[in-house]
Protein backbone atom coordinates (compact mmCIF):
# COMPACT_ATOMS: atom_id res chain seq x y z
CA UNK A 1 0.00 0.00 0.00
CA UNK A 2 1.02 3.34 -1.15
CA UNK A 3 -0.11 6.84 0.93
CA UNK A 4 0.35 10.08 -0.68
CA UNK A 5 0.70 13.18 0.91
CA UNK A 6 -2.86 14.87 2.72
CA UNK A 7 -4.89 17.06 1.09
CA UNK A 8 -7.01 19.85 2.99
CA UNK A 9 -10.70 19.93 2.51
CA UNK A 10 -13.64 22.18 3.47
CA UNK A 11 -17.28 20.90 4.34
CA UNK A 12 -18.62 24.16 3.41
CA UNK A 13 -16.56 25.86 1.27
CA UNK A 14 -18.67 28.70 0.09
CA UNK A 15 -18.18 30.51 3.79
CA UNK A 16 -14.47 30.61 2.47
CA UNK A 17 -15.86 33.71 0.10
CA UNK A 18 -16.05 35.68 3.22
CA UNK A 19 -12.62 35.78 3.67
CA UNK A 20 -11.80 38.45 1.05
CA UNK A 21 -15.16 40.86 2.35
CA UNK A 22 -13.51 40.25 5.90
CA UNK A 23 -9.81 41.38 4.99
CA UNK A 24 -11.38 44.55 3.14
CA UNK A 25 -13.73 45.20 6.09
CA UNK A 26 -10.52 45.49 8.41
CA UNK A 27 -7.84 47.32 6.00
CA UNK A 28 -10.75 49.93 5.13
CA UNK A 29 -11.76 49.77 9.29
CA UNK A 30 -7.70 50.42 10.00
CA UNK A 31 -7.01 52.96 7.25
CA UNK A 32 -10.12 55.37 8.43
CA UNK A 33 -8.67 54.67 11.98
CA UNK A 34 -5.28 55.84 10.90
CA UNK A 35 -6.50 58.85 8.53
CA UNK A 36 -8.83 59.85 11.44
CA UNK A 37 -6.36 59.91 14.35
CA UNK A 38 -3.71 61.86 12.33
CA UNK A 39 -6.43 64.50 11.19
CA UNK A 40 -7.14 64.90 14.58
CA UNK A 41 -3.38 65.58 15.52
CA UNK A 42 -3.16 68.15 13.05
CA UNK A 43 -3.72 70.16 15.99
CA UNK A 44 -0.52 71.61 17.17
CA UNK A 45 -2.10 72.51 20.96
CA UNK A 46 -3.00 68.32 20.60
CA UNK A 47 0.60 67.29 19.32
CA UNK A 48 2.36 68.94 22.42
CA UNK A 49 0.26 66.65 24.65
CA UNK A 50 -0.50 63.44 22.91
CA UNK A 51 2.92 62.34 21.55
CA UNK A 52 2.05 58.90 22.36
CA UNK A 53 -0.84 58.56 20.23
CA UNK A 54 1.13 59.80 16.85
CA UNK A 55 -0.09 57.09 14.45
CA UNK A 56 2.27 55.08 13.25
CA UNK A 57 1.95 53.65 9.38
CA UNK A 58 3.95 50.21 10.56
CA UNK A 59 2.18 49.62 13.68
CA UNK A 60 -1.24 49.86 11.59
CA UNK A 61 -0.24 47.62 8.56
CA UNK A 62 1.06 44.79 11.41
CA UNK A 63 -2.45 45.01 13.41
CA UNK A 64 -4.28 45.18 9.69
CA UNK A 65 -2.38 42.02 8.64
CA UNK A 66 -3.20 40.21 12.15
CA UNK A 67 -6.85 41.12 12.44
CA UNK A 68 -7.26 39.85 8.63
CA UNK A 69 -5.27 36.65 9.28
CA UNK A 70 -7.22 35.74 12.51
CA UNK A 71 -10.55 36.49 10.57
CA UNK A 72 -9.48 34.22 8.12
CA UNK A 73 -8.62 31.09 10.28
CA UNK A 74 -11.48 31.68 11.80
CA UNK A 75 -14.16 32.04 9.08
CA UNK A 76 -12.13 28.27 7.69
CA UNK A 77 -13.17 26.62 11.75
CA UNK A 78 -16.12 27.83 10.12
CA UNK A 79 -15.70 25.95 6.76
CA UNK A 80 -15.36 23.08 8.87
CA UNK A 81 -12.09 21.91 7.15
CA UNK A 82 -11.11 18.20 7.19
CA UNK A 83 -8.07 16.35 6.26
CA UNK A 84 -8.45 13.91 3.38
CA UNK A 85 -5.66 11.43 3.23
CA UNK A 86 -5.53 8.76 0.03
CA UNK A 87 -4.57 5.42 -0.18
CA UNK A 88 -3.06 3.44 -3.19
CA UNK A 89 -3.53 -0.20 -3.13
CA UNK A 90 -2.51 -2.58 -6.27
CA UNK A 91 -5.35 -5.13 -6.99
CA UNK A 92 -4.27 -7.91 -9.11
CA UNK A 93 -5.23 -10.40 -11.40
CA UNK A 94 -4.73 -12.23 -14.54
CA UNK A 95 -4.91 -15.66 -12.86
CA UNK A 96 -6.72 -18.89 -12.89
CA UNK A 97 -6.96 -21.56 -10.59
CA UNK A 98 -8.18 -24.52 -11.10
CA UNK A 99 -8.04 -27.38 -8.61
CA UNK A 100 -8.52 -30.77 -9.83
CA UNK A 101 -9.34 -32.89 -6.47
CA UNK A 102 -9.21 -36.43 -6.11
CA UNK A 103 -12.48 -38.22 -4.29
CA UNK A 104 -11.43 -41.62 -4.97
CA UNK A 105 -11.94 -44.23 -2.04
CA UNK A 106 -8.53 -44.27 -1.41
CA UNK A 107 -8.79 -40.63 -0.52
CA UNK A 108 -11.86 -40.91 1.38
CA UNK A 109 -11.23 -43.96 3.36
CA UNK A 110 -7.54 -42.87 4.57
CA UNK A 111 -6.71 -41.35 7.41
CA UNK A 112 -3.50 -40.23 8.23
CA UNK A 113 -3.88 -36.28 7.74
CA UNK A 114 -4.08 -35.61 11.35
CA UNK A 115 -6.20 -33.57 12.59
CA UNK A 116 -8.30 -33.98 10.11
CA UNK A 117 -10.44 -37.62 9.65
CA UNK A 118 -9.47 -38.44 6.11
CA UNK A 119 -7.25 -37.17 3.03
CA UNK A 120 -10.20 -35.35 1.30
CA UNK A 121 -11.47 -33.56 4.20
CA UNK A 122 -7.69 -31.76 4.53
CA UNK A 123 -7.69 -31.04 0.80
CA UNK A 124 -11.45 -29.35 1.35
CA UNK A 125 -10.65 -27.76 4.28
CA UNK A 126 -7.32 -25.90 2.26
CA UNK A 127 -9.12 -25.36 -0.65
CA UNK A 128 -12.19 -23.45 1.65
CA UNK A 129 -9.05 -21.75 3.80
CA UNK A 130 -7.16 -20.72 0.38
CA UNK A 131 -10.33 -18.83 -0.97
CA UNK A 132 -10.82 -16.92 1.86
CA UNK A 133 -7.16 -15.83 1.90
CA UNK A 134 -6.99 -14.53 -1.71
CA UNK A 135 -10.31 -12.27 -0.32
CA UNK A 136 -8.83 -11.28 2.82
CA UNK A 137 -5.41 -11.54 2.83
CA UNK A 138 -3.86 -7.73 1.95
CA UNK A 139 -0.83 -9.15 -0.28
CA UNK A 140 -2.93 -11.12 -2.48
CA UNK A 141 -6.30 -8.47 -2.92
CA UNK A 142 -6.89 -9.01 -6.29
CA UNK A 143 -9.75 -10.51 -9.30
CA UNK A 144 -9.13 -14.85 -9.70
CA UNK A 145 -10.98 -17.49 -10.97
CA UNK A 146 -11.34 -20.64 -9.93
CA UNK A 147 -12.12 -24.08 -10.71
CA UNK A 148 -12.77 -27.24 -9.53
CA UNK A 149 -12.80 -30.83 -11.45
CA UNK A 150 -13.17 -33.94 -8.87
CA UNK A 151 -12.16 -36.82 -10.39
CA UNK A 152 -11.98 -40.71 -9.65
CA UNK A 153 -12.01 -43.41 -12.40
CA UNK A 154 -13.61 -40.39 -14.45
CA UNK A 155 -13.78 -36.60 -14.45
CA UNK A 156 -16.26 -33.99 -14.26
CA UNK A 157 -16.40 -30.18 -14.39
CA UNK A 158 -17.95 -29.37 -11.13
CA UNK A 159 -17.36 -25.61 -11.18
CA UNK A 160 -16.31 -23.66 -13.87
CA UNK A 161 -13.64 -20.72 -13.95
CA UNK A 162 -16.09 -18.35 -11.53
CA UNK A 163 -14.87 -14.89 -9.52
CA UNK A 164 -17.37 -15.98 -7.00
CA UNK A 165 -16.35 -16.47 -3.71
CA UNK A 166 -19.59 -17.65 -1.74
CA UNK A 167 -19.89 -19.81 -5.18
CA UNK A 168 -16.81 -21.85 -4.59
CA UNK A 169 -16.91 -22.28 -0.86
CA UNK A 170 -20.52 -24.27 -1.72
CA UNK A 171 -19.28 -26.12 -4.07
CA UNK A 172 -16.42 -27.08 -1.65
CA UNK A 173 -18.98 -28.18 0.67
CA UNK A 174 -21.21 -30.46 -1.29
CA UNK A 175 -18.19 -32.76 -3.13
CA UNK A 176 -17.31 -35.93 -1.54
CA UNK A 177 -16.67 -39.39 -2.69
CA UNK A 178 -19.77 -39.83 -4.20
CA UNK A 179 -19.55 -36.66 -6.76
CA UNK A 180 -17.85 -39.31 -9.11
CA UNK A 181 -19.35 -42.60 -9.46
CA UNK A 182 -16.84 -44.39 -11.33
CA UNK A 183 -14.31 -45.52 -8.61
CA UNK A 184 -10.57 -45.95 -9.18
CA UNK A 185 -7.86 -42.87 -9.66
CA UNK A 186 -7.29 -42.17 -13.19
CA UNK A 187 -4.93 -39.34 -13.85
CA UNK A 188 -5.66 -38.37 -17.22
CA UNK A 189 -9.36 -37.85 -17.20
CA UNK A 190 -9.14 -34.86 -15.14
CA UNK A 191 -6.10 -33.45 -16.98
CA UNK A 192 -8.79 -33.93 -20.29
CA UNK A 193 -11.25 -32.29 -18.97
CA UNK A 194 -9.55 -29.14 -17.72
CA UNK A 195 -8.49 -28.95 -21.27
CA UNK A 196 -11.55 -29.03 -22.66
CA UNK A 197 -12.83 -26.09 -20.03
CA UNK A 198 -10.16 -24.22 -21.11
CA UNK A 199 -11.44 -24.49 -24.75
CA UNK A 200 -15.15 -23.48 -23.24
CA UNK A 201 -13.89 -20.68 -21.05
CA UNK A 202 -11.04 -19.24 -23.29
CA UNK A 203 -9.01 -16.89 -21.72
CA UNK A 204 -10.22 -12.83 -21.65
CA UNK A 205 -6.51 -11.33 -21.98
CA UNK A 206 -3.54 -13.21 -24.15
CA UNK A 207 -1.18 -12.37 -20.88
CA UNK A 208 -3.86 -14.65 -18.37
CA UNK A 209 -1.92 -17.43 -16.72
CA UNK A 210 -3.87 -20.44 -15.72
CA UNK A 211 -2.39 -22.03 -12.17
CA UNK A 212 -3.25 -25.84 -12.68
CA UNK A 213 -3.40 -27.77 -8.97
CA UNK A 214 -3.83 -31.74 -9.15
CA UNK A 215 -4.78 -33.06 -5.74
CA UNK A 216 -4.08 -36.55 -5.18
CA UNK A 217 -2.51 -39.92 -3.76
CA UNK A 218 -1.55 -40.41 -6.99
CA UNK A 219 -3.26 -44.16 -7.60
CA UNK A 220 0.00 -46.34 -7.29
CA UNK A 221 -1.05 -49.76 -8.64
CA UNK A 222 -3.83 -48.40 -11.15
CA UNK A 223 -1.87 -48.48 -13.83
CA UNK A 224 -1.46 -44.55 -14.00
CA UNK A 225 1.90 -44.42 -15.19
CA UNK A 226 0.97 -46.42 -18.84
CA UNK A 227 -1.09 -42.67 -19.55
CA UNK A 228 1.99 -40.21 -18.37
CA UNK A 229 3.06 -39.99 -22.14
CA UNK A 230 -0.51 -38.53 -22.69
CA UNK A 231 -0.59 -36.46 -19.69
CA UNK A 232 2.01 -34.56 -20.94
CA UNK A 233 1.20 -34.35 -24.22
CA UNK A 234 -1.93 -32.65 -23.08
CA UNK A 235 -0.53 -30.13 -20.99
CA UNK A 236 1.94 -29.18 -23.65
CA UNK A 237 -1.33 -28.38 -25.64
CA UNK A 238 -2.00 -26.00 -22.98
CA UNK A 239 -0.96 -22.87 -23.47
CA UNK A 240 0.17 -19.84 -20.45
CA UNK A 241 -0.40 -23.29 -18.32
CA UNK A 242 1.46 -24.15 -14.68
CA UNK A 243 0.97 -27.32 -13.55
CA UNK A 244 1.15 -28.31 -9.98
CA UNK A 245 0.56 -31.40 -7.91
CA UNK A 246 -0.24 -32.13 -4.56
CA UNK A 247 0.25 -35.28 -3.01
CA UNK A 248 -1.47 -36.51 0.11
CA UNK A 249 -0.29 -39.87 2.14
CA UNK A 250 1.74 -41.28 4.15
CA UNK A 251 5.81 -40.84 4.04
CA UNK A 252 8.89 -41.91 6.37
CA UNK A 253 11.87 -40.15 6.06
CA UNK A 254 14.84 -42.04 7.10
CA UNK A 255 18.03 -39.14 7.43
CA UNK A 256 21.56 -40.48 7.08
CA UNK A 257 24.47 -39.41 8.87
CA UNK A 258 26.19 -37.97 5.11
CA UNK A 259 23.25 -35.41 5.27
CA UNK A 260 21.02 -37.36 2.67
CA UNK A 261 17.14 -38.68 3.35
CA UNK A 262 15.86 -41.61 1.79
CA UNK A 263 11.61 -41.10 0.78
CA UNK A 264 9.40 -44.27 1.71
CA UNK A 265 6.24 -44.34 1.31
CA UNK A 266 3.73 -46.08 3.27
CA UNK A 267 0.54 -48.29 3.00
CA UNK A 268 -2.31 -47.48 4.57
CA UNK A 269 -5.30 -49.63 4.86
CA UNK A 270 -8.64 -48.46 3.88
CA UNK A 271 -11.22 -48.45 6.89
CA UNK A 272 -14.46 -46.28 7.43
CA UNK A 273 -14.57 -44.51 11.20
CA UNK A 274 -17.48 -43.22 12.89
CA UNK A 275 -17.54 -39.44 14.24
CA UNK A 276 -15.76 -40.35 17.11
CA UNK A 277 -12.75 -41.98 14.88
CA UNK A 278 -13.22 -45.23 15.54
CA UNK A 279 -13.19 -48.09 13.13
CA UNK A 280 -16.62 -50.13 12.03
CA UNK A 281 -15.50 -51.23 9.10
CA UNK A 282 -13.09 -51.93 6.59
CA UNK A 283 -12.94 -52.03 2.75
CA UNK A 284 -11.88 -55.38 0.51
CA UNK A 285 -11.40 -56.06 -2.55
CA UNK A 286 -14.51 -57.95 -2.76
CA UNK A 287 -16.73 -55.97 -0.39
CA UNK A 288 -18.93 -58.74 -0.44
CA UNK A 289 -16.83 -61.21 0.61
CA UNK A 290 -15.26 -60.17 3.89
CA UNK A 291 -12.08 -63.33 3.03
CA UNK A 292 -10.71 -61.49 -0.02
CA UNK A 293 -7.81 -58.72 0.32
CA UNK A 294 -8.37 -55.96 2.72
CA UNK A 295 -7.82 -52.47 0.40
CA UNK A 296 -4.78 -50.25 0.80
CA UNK A 297 -3.23 -47.32 -0.72
CA UNK A 298 0.42 -45.72 -1.14
CA UNK A 299 1.00 -42.39 -2.32
CA UNK A 300 2.74 -42.38 -5.65
CA UNK A 301 5.02 -39.21 -5.69
CA UNK A 302 6.97 -40.57 -8.89
CA UNK A 303 3.71 -39.77 -11.06
CA UNK A 304 3.06 -36.65 -9.35
CA UNK A 305 6.51 -35.22 -10.17
CA UNK A 306 6.43 -36.18 -13.67
CA UNK A 307 3.18 -34.70 -13.94
CA UNK A 308 4.46 -31.50 -12.48
CA UNK A 309 7.14 -31.69 -14.80
CA UNK A 310 10.06 -30.86 -12.03
CA UNK A 311 10.23 -31.63 -8.29
CA UNK A 312 9.90 -28.18 -7.65
CA UNK A 313 6.30 -28.25 -8.98
CA UNK A 314 5.45 -31.08 -6.52
CA UNK A 315 3.97 -30.28 -3.62
CA UNK A 316 3.85 -33.05 -0.48
CA UNK A 317 1.06 -31.91 1.92
CA UNK A 318 2.73 -31.56 5.00
CA UNK A 319 0.03 -29.63 6.70
CA UNK A 320 -2.71 -26.78 5.53
CA UNK A 321 -0.55 -23.93 6.91
CA UNK A 322 2.75 -24.71 4.46
CA UNK A 323 0.48 -25.90 1.74
CA UNK A 324 -1.61 -22.45 1.99
CA UNK A 325 1.62 -20.14 2.08
CA UNK A 326 3.01 -22.38 -1.00
CA UNK A 327 -0.33 -21.75 -2.95
CA UNK A 328 -0.27 -17.94 -1.94
CA UNK A 329 3.52 -18.18 -3.73
CA UNK A 330 2.21 -19.27 -6.88
CA UNK A 331 -0.19 -17.03 -7.45
CA UNK A 332 1.95 -13.95 -6.42
CA UNK A 333 4.69 -15.39 -9.01
CA UNK A 334 2.29 -15.39 -12.07
CA UNK A 335 -0.14 -12.51 -11.01
CA UNK A 336 -0.11 -9.19 -13.26
CA UNK A 337 -1.21 -5.96 -12.17
CA UNK A 338 -4.46 -5.04 -13.42
CA UNK A 339 -6.09 -2.21 -11.42
CA UNK A 340 -5.52 -0.36 -8.56
CA UNK A 341 -7.96 0.89 -5.80
CA UNK A 342 -7.67 4.25 -3.80
CA UNK A 343 -8.64 4.28 0.10
CA UNK A 344 -10.23 7.81 0.97
CA UNK A 345 -9.76 8.76 4.37
CA UNK A 346 -11.09 11.80 6.29
CA UNK A 347 -11.05 13.28 9.80
CA UNK A 348 -11.77 16.63 11.25
CA UNK A 349 -8.66 19.22 11.84
CA UNK A 350 -10.44 22.24 12.75
CA UNK A 351 -7.96 22.67 15.93
CA UNK A 352 -5.01 23.43 13.29
CA UNK A 353 -6.98 26.74 12.35
CA UNK A 354 -8.51 27.50 15.67
CA UNK A 355 -5.22 27.36 17.66
CA UNK A 356 -3.58 29.53 16.00
CA UNK A 357 -6.11 31.73 15.58
CA UNK A 358 -6.30 32.03 19.49
CA UNK A 359 -2.58 32.23 19.82
CA UNK A 360 -3.00 35.53 17.04
CA UNK A 361 -5.62 36.59 19.12
CA UNK A 362 -3.62 36.00 22.72
CA UNK A 363 -1.22 38.81 20.67
CA UNK A 364 -3.20 41.23 19.07
CA UNK A 365 -4.98 42.03 22.21
CA UNK A 366 -1.72 41.97 24.17
CA UNK A 367 -3.04 39.18 26.73
CA UNK A 368 0.55 37.72 25.34
CA UNK A 369 2.27 40.13 27.98
CA UNK A 370 0.23 39.70 30.46
CA UNK A 371 0.25 36.15 30.42
CA UNK A 372 4.03 36.25 30.48
CA UNK A 373 3.79 38.92 33.12
CA UNK A 374 1.66 36.99 35.20
CA UNK A 375 3.93 33.81 34.60
CA UNK A 376 6.85 35.56 35.59
CA UNK A 377 5.32 37.16 39.12
CA UNK A 378 4.93 34.16 41.21
CA UNK A 379 8.99 33.11 40.47
CA UNK A 380 9.93 37.05 41.51
CA UNK A 381 7.83 36.22 44.64
CA UNK A 382 10.00 33.14 45.32
CA UNK A 383 12.74 34.89 44.54
CA UNK A 384 12.14 37.78 47.14
CA UNK A 385 10.90 35.39 50.05
CA UNK A 386 14.18 33.40 49.56
CA UNK A 387 16.29 36.70 49.52
CA UNK A 388 14.81 38.09 52.79
CA UNK A 389 15.22 34.52 54.29
CA UNK A 390 18.77 34.87 53.87
CA UNK A 391 18.99 38.70 54.96
CA UNK A 392 17.43 37.62 58.28
CA UNK A 393 19.85 34.94 58.76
Amino acid sequence: MLEMLPDIVFQHPIRLWAIPVAILIVGALFVWNFAATKAVLENAFLRLHADEVRPQWRAYLWRTFGFSLLLALLIGVMAEPERKTYTYQPVYGGVRIAFLLDVSLSMKYSHDVAPYSDRLLAAKSVLGDFAAMTERDQGLLGHYWRAIIPFAGSAITYLPFSASYEEFLSAIDVIDETTVNDTGTNLLNPIREYELMLKNYPRKTPDTVNILVLISDGGKGEGAHKDLSHIKAALLRMSNTVAFTVGIGSVKVTKHPDGTETRETLKVPLVIQDRNGKVVGRLFEDQKNPRSEPLTTELDERILTEIAGSPERYIFYQGKEAFLQKLKQIIIENRKLVDTIVHTRTEPVAEWFLIPAIFIAFLMFGYARRLLALLMFFPSKILNVFRSERQSI
